[in-house]
């Protein structure tokens, strides 16, 4: 299906039916058509998607080694501690 925008359609329907909608009104005549507003994501010229997956598949490897090495970690009002740390006081705004 190709990609019909608000302007298209709003040119589309009174040029095929005579009948002319405000731009609000063609955007929602196209939602309860089933259209749903979708942002197309830039891709730069030169990817190289191999490329990318493998740096994923590292990045990846490498994390859940790192994280290995911690041990258990917790969470407190986004700050992350190790274990032998959740006792202590939080003190902020030194």
């Amino acid at each position: 299906m190709g990609m019909w925008t608000t302007k298209l359609a709003r040119h589309f329907i009174p040029t095929r039916f005579g009948i002319e909608y405000c731009r609000e009104r063609v955007r929602q005549l196209l939602h309860e058509l089933g259209f749903r507003w979708r942002r197309l994501r830039h891709r730069h010229l030169r990817t190289k998607m191999e490329e990318q997956a493998a740096f994923v598949s590292e990045l990846e490897t490498w994390l859940a080694d790192w994280a290995g090495g911690l041990g258990a970690a917790v969470c407190r009002g986004g700050h992350s501690a190790s274990p032998s740390d959740v006792d202590r006081p939080v003190v902020r705004g030194r």
